[in-house]
């Protein structure tokens, strides 16, 4: 059976990393091995160990920054000769070593955790250096004058906080010190990740490594109370290891990267000089081709250059090339838009003679922009004046180039006469619209008083009149109700049609059983269907259906179906309201068995002002806006109409609205009535003569 060790193709590990784990392991287990035996040994080759990597990355990265050119390295060198300094100083105050006399755990442990504080802090920091460039000797003074506050405050003033106390253990400030510096290398991984593209990909899982290992380090550091715990003694361990692995990451880009691409670029150079060599000895050959392919070039350039007058003559735009504001150049638009025959009627004048002279200023400022910043000015609107004295709108913008010394401006203009013809004929299509909306409101106000003074007649002057004056005045008065109705359809008509062409009719939705919406709207009309003597049927499949809807909108839309079903429906025949519930929607359909519809009007049915009967003799009257309401109505509320017909046998409206629930509470309450609203059925069957 193959390993997946050995196989170097697809081993999950390679097997030169994996020799150097299993030695990394193997030098571990000793160490802490010799520390059982003799503490001292193993935490001074540990330390010594740890220095000679932190002055080798000093010494490695100072020195090499100009072929590595990377800050950031050269910022850790800086800082970890500092941090290598006070870490050796640590080793020489523990105690046994002889050269400090006393009891030196509490200075030991403070300059450990200097050292710590130090290469943290620095590691965090250095992140600045990937794209800023480092001050060194600025740096290496800042550092002086740190490590030289430091060594004061633990030598000589002694305001340095104890960090071991003889016979008790770790202070709180030395345990919290190692969770502070492992909170800065969990930022210092942040980071790191942050900007991985700006490390290679070996480099970045050495420092990654090394940071984590750091970080567990420090825990240990806060587990033991006497040195000789086999917490201090792994702490040390993995301390060493991941100042070793910073050692191998600032080795990797700071001397094997750089001299690695050195070599590599002096073995390029030596290969582009051979193949120079023999550039040159065909120097002969590839100059005629060179000759060949310039001829080549410039026949190129005469057709472009013939291309190029071709499509400016082509463009649908005026071209105007002018030096010094005199025209130099024009295409066929420009001499079609002065109405010149030949550009020679145009060529050698100054463009500011084809300007108007309410233009001149601007046209001056613009070309003086263009000199001073040789770029482009924006479009603004000028009158140009034609050959025969005309006057026309125009767009004109220009660009600027220099050529042999001289600005040569090219200006396009455009005819802009049609499209503002185009917004004056918008504008007065917008007050035409203005004005439909006030006059219907205009007609509004006397047609209400007028119907509120038929029924005040209705209700006090009738009863109180005889036999002969009563029957006259009711059949008068109903005459002016239905025409008051049918001005006020006309009316509501005008200004529902406005409102949504401006985009102001808004919607005013409530959850509601449309099927018990639907049903009330079908049987207030049965009266006016019995005087047609048609039949109404109502039918459903499904009892209730909550869904939102406008419930007045919906009254307007059946409404009109059915006074329109009503109108073209003759003695006998028959009007249907169905519901088909389909789960996600509903199908609401009013089908007759009337005249039908002809299929050349089935297109244009929801067109405003389009009628079916547009004779002079129709039997019923109408504006031709109904269906098309009902379609915005319906469009309004999601939903969709349809129309089919056949003629003579009847027509179906079919409407499908999606059955969506409003879910904030706003939703079921119960909109007021307004008192003050004239049935709207009445309005709506306005039209039909009984």
């Amino acid at each position: 059976m193959e390993t997946k060790i050995m196989d170097k193709d697809k081993a999950l590990v390679k097997p030169e990393v994996f020799k150097k784990i299993i030695l990394a392991t193997t030098l571990g287990v000793i160490l802490i091995y010799i520390s059982f035996i003799n503490y001292l040994l193993f935490h001074t080759v540990i330390e010594v160990a740890t220095v000679i990597f932190y002055f080798s990355v000093s010494i490695i990265a100072i020195n090499t920054y100009k072929i590595s050119n990377n800050s950031y390295f050269t910022f850790l060198g800086i800082s970890f000769a500092f941090s290598g300094f006070f870490n050796l100083l640590h080793a020489l105050t523990y105690k046994g070593i002889g050269i400090f006399y006393g009891d030196t755990a509490n200075l030991a442990t403070q300059l450990w955790i200097i050292t710590r504080f130090l290469q943290s802090v620095s590691l965090l920091i250095a992140f600045t250096f990937i794209e800023k460039k480092l001050k060194e000797k600025t740096s290496i003074l800042i550092y002086l004058i740190i490590s030289i506050f430091l060594l004061l405050s633990v030598f000589l003033w002694g305001i340095f906080p104890d960090c071991y106390v003889t016979g008790v253990g770790l202070t709180l400030f030395k345990k919290l010190g190692e969770y502070v510096i492992a909170l800065i290398s969990i930022a210092s991984i942040l980071i790191l990740m942050k900007n991985k593209k700006a490390f290679d990909k070996s480099v970045y899982t050495y420092m990654i490594f090394s940071l984590a290992i750091m970080i567990v380090s420090e825990i240990f550091f806060t587990l033991y109370s006497d040195v000789f715990d086999i917490s201090n003694m792994i702490g040390h361990v993995m301390y060493a290891v991941s100042s070793y692995l910073m050692y191998k990451v600032v080795s990797t880009i700071c001397i094997k990267n750089p001299y690695e691409l050195l070599f590599y670029q002096l073995s390029e150079t030596n290969q582009a000089l051979k193949l120079k060599a023999e550039e040159l000895e065909k120097s002969n050959e590839k100059l005629k081709i060179e000759i060949r392919k310039h001829r080549i070039t410039e026949n190129e350039l005469i057709i472009s250059e013939k291309r190029y007058k071709t499509l400016v003559d082509n463009l649908p735009d005026a071209i105007f090339v002018h030096v010094d504001g005199e025209i130099q150049l024009v295409n066929d638009e420009a001499k079609k838009l002065l109405g010149a025959s030949d550009s020679s009627e145009i060529q050698g004048k100054m463009l500011s003679s084809f300007i108007h002279k309410d233009y001149h200023s601007l046209l001056y400022k613009r070309l003086d922009n263009l000199k001073e910043e040789s770029s482009i000015v924006p479009i603004v609107e000028e009158k140009f004046i034609k050959l025969n004295g005309q006057i026309v709108d125009v767009d004109i913008t220009s660009t600027c180039s220099v050529k042999e010394g001289k600005n040569v401006v090219i200006s396009v203009v455009r005819d802009i006469t049609e499209r503002k013809l185009l917004n004056e004929v918008i504008e007065y299509d917008n007050l035409k619209r203005e004005f439909f909306a006030n006059i219907s409101h205009e007609f509004r106000t006397p047609l209400n008083i007028i119907h509120a003074t038929v029924q005040f007649i209705e209700k006090y002057i009738i009863d109180d009149s005889s036999d002969n004056t009563r029957e006259k005045l009711e059949r008068n008065i109903k005459s002016v109700k239905h025409n008051c109705y049918r001005l006020l359809r006309l009316v509501n008509n005008l200004i529902d049609s406005t409102k949504i062409d401006s985009g102001f009719l808004k919607l005013s939705l409530t959850n509601c059983n449309i099927v018990n919406v639907i049903e009330e709207i079908t049987l207030s009309v049965a009266q006016y269907v019995e005087t047609k003597k048609v039949r109404l049927v109502f039918d459903t499949d499904v009892e209730e259906k909550i869904m939102a809807c406008d419930i007045e909108k919906m009254e307007r839309i059946m409404l009109n179906l059915l006074s329109n079903a009503v109108k073209f429906t003759n003695p006998g025949d028959d009007i249907f309201v169905l519901i088909e519930d389909r789960g996600e929607s509903i199908i609401i359909s009013v089908r007759d068995t009337g005249i039908g519809i002809p299929k050349q009007k089935l297109e244009v049915i929801f067109d405003k002002f389009r009628q079916v009967d547009k004779s002079l003799t129709r039997n019923h009257e109408g504006s031709g806006m109904g269906l098309s309401i009902v379609k915005a109505l319906v469009d309004m509320q999601g939903g969709k109409i349809t129309v089919n017909s056949k003629y003579g046998e009847g027509s179906e409206f079919k409407m499908q609205f999606p059955t969506k629930v409003l879910d904030f509470n706003e939703a079921d309450l119960e909109i007021a009535a307004d008192s003050d609203r004239i049935d709207p059925v009445h309005i709506e069957f306005s039209d039909i003569y009984f």
